[in-house]
C-alpha cells in the first residue's frame, strides 16, 4: 500500500525559475503526498528553489539540501560548459559517489529525478544509479521538456550512460506525449528497455478566482482598455518580439483600444533591445515591460482580458496556458510541443509559430468579437477542471508509484 511509503527523495537540477516549480509545488502539496517526508536535493545555483521554498513554507516534513553541480552553468560560461561536457564522464562518476553519500542511511522509499531537457550527461542520471546502489527500490525519471541531441563529441558517452541507466531505472514519466515522442526519436534510453514508460500530464490547482485586478498596487490597469499580457521568461524563443511586430501592423482604430504588458525575467540586454524597438515604433504608451512579479501567476493572468503565449519552438506542457484556462482568461497560443494536447480552437485561438498574419488577425478578432472569446474561455475552464487538475495529476502519480512499490 502507498501508505507505507513515507520517505520520498526528489533530485532537481535547474538554473532558472520555471514550470517545474509549479509542478513540484502542486504535486507535493496534494492530499496524496501530504503525509510523506520529502527531501529535495538541488544544485546551489538553482534560482527556482527560492520560489519553491516560499510556496512550501507551511508544509511540514520537507527538507531542502543543496549541492554543487558542474552541469548547470549559465550560458555566458559557454567555453567552460563545453570543457565540462568533454570531461563529463569524470564528473558523472564523481556525482554517483556524491549522491551515494547524500542518500546514506536516509532509507528513502523512492526517488523522483526531475529532468528538463534530457539528452546530455546529467546529475539526475547519476542520482538514479546511486539510489539503486543505496537500496532505494523505486527510481523514476520525470522529463519535462524536449529531448535534445547531445553534442557530437559526447554522443558515445551519452549512449553508454543510457545503456547503464536501463538496468537501474524503474520507470520514466513524460509530462506530455510530445516529450515522450522526442525521447523516442533522439535518445536510446527507451530502445529495448523493460521499465515502464508513462505519460502523466501536468495539472494545476482548480480555483474559482474572481475576475479583478490583483495588480492594482503594482500596475495601473485601466478597465476601459483591452489589457493583454504575456507571462513568461522574456527571451527570443518566447515570442515577445513577434507580438510587438504584429501589434505595430494593426490599424490605429484597433491599436488605440489595446495595451500590452510583457511580464517576466530575462536578460537585460534583450529587454533593452525590445524597449528600443518599442521606442522606434512609437509604442511606449501601448506596450510595457515588467520584471518578474512575486504574485501567484493565476492572479496575474486573471487581471487581464487576454493572455498570449507565443513560444516559437517547443513547450513541454504549457502551464501558463492551463492557468489561463482555469481562470477563464481568453487565450491566443502557438501550436508547439504539447500545447495541442490540452488546448485547441474550442478553448481559444491556436496559431502557428512565427505567423504574424494569424496573430494580427487573432488580435483584431478578439477586439471585435469579445463575447465569442469569453464563451470559449468558459469551455476551456471545463476542459481543465475535468482532465488537467492537480488532483488528477497527483492521483496518477500516486497510482504509478504505488504499483511499483508493491512489486
Amino acid at each position: 500500500m502507498m501508505k507505507n511509503i513515507k520517505k520520498i527523495c526528489v533530485v532537481w537540477e535547474s538554473i532558472e525559475q520555471g514550470g517545474v516549480n509549479s509542478y513540484l509545488r502542486d504535486l507535493i502539496l496534494s492530499n496524496n503526498f501530504k503525509s510523506s517526508d520529502i527531501t529535495i536535493f538541488t544544485n546551489r545555483n538553482n534560482l527556482g528553489i527560492n520560489y519553491l521554498k516560499q510556496d512550501l513554507a507551511k508544509r511540514k516534513k520537507i527538507k531542502i539540501k543543496n549541492y554543487l553541480s558542474f552541469f548547470t552553468l549559465n550560458d555566458e560560461l559557454r567555453i567552460l560548459k563545453i570543457l565540462i561536457q568533454l570531461i563529463s564522464p569524470i564528473f558523472f562518476i564523481y556525482k554517483i559517489f556524491k549522491f551515494k553519500r547524500l542518500f546514506k542511511n536516509k532509507k528513502f522509499d523512492f526517488l523522483i529525478a526531475q529532468c528538463g531537457n534530457y539528452g546530455t550527461v546529467r546529475s539526475e542520471q547519476a542520482a538514479i544509479i546511486a539510489a539503486r546502489l543505496s537500496g532505494i527500490r523505486v527510481t523514476t525519471l520525470v522529463i519535462h521538456h524536449e529531448c535534445r541531441k547531445p553534442p557530437i563529441f559526447t554522443r558515445l558517452i551519452n549512449y553508454l550512460i543510457n545503456q547503464i541507466l536501463k538496468k537501474y531505472i524503474t520507470s520514466v514519466i513524460c509530462v506530455s506525449k510530445a516529450t515522450m515522442k522526442s525521447l523516442k526519436i533522439r535518445s536510446n534510453l527507451l530502445t529495448n528497455s523493460k521499465f515502464e514508460k508513462s505519460v502523466i500530464h501536468n495539472g494545476i490547482p482548480i480555483t474559482n478566482l474572481p475576475k479583478k485586478n490583483y495588480l492594482k498596487n503594482i500596475i495601473k490597469i485601466n478597465k476601459k482598455d483591452i489589457n493583454i499580457c504575456m507571462l513568461s521568461r522574456i527571451t527570443p524563443n518566447k515570442g515577445q518580439n513577434d507580438l510587438i511586430e504584429s501589434f505595430s501592423k494593426l490599424e490605429w482604430k484597433i491599436q488605440k483600444k489595446i495595451k500590452i504588458y510583457l511580464i517576466g525575467n530575462g536578460k537585460k540586454f534583450y529587454k533593452l533591445e525590445l524597449k528600443k524597438k518599442i521606442h522606434n515604433l512609437k509604442l511606449e504608451k501601448k506596450i510595457f515591460i515588467f520584471d518578474y512579479i512575486n504574485l501567484d501567476s493565476s492572479k496575474i493572468i486573471s487581471s487581464f482580458d487576454l493572455f498570449i503565449s507565443l513560444t516559437k519552438d517547443y513547450e513541454g506542457f504549457g502551464l501558463s496556458i492551463a492557468e489561463a484556462m482555469n481562470v477563464k482568461t481568453p487565450i491566443i497560443a502557438t501550436n508547439v510541443g504539447a500545447v495541442n494536447e490540452f488546448f485547441n480552437n474550442n478553448c481559444g485561438r491556436l496559431i502557428e509559430p512565427n505567423n504574424s498574419q494569424q496573430l494580427k488577425n487573432s488580435l483584431k478578432d478578439f477586439v471585435n468579437n469579445k463575447e465569442k472569446w469569453f464563451k470559449k474561455a468558459e469551455f476551456a475552464k471545463k476542459t481543465i477542471n475535468k482532465n488537467f487538475s492537480d488532483y488528477v495529476m497527483s492521483k496518477n502519480y500516486f497510482n504509478h508509484f504505488a504499483k511499483h512499490f508493491k512489486k
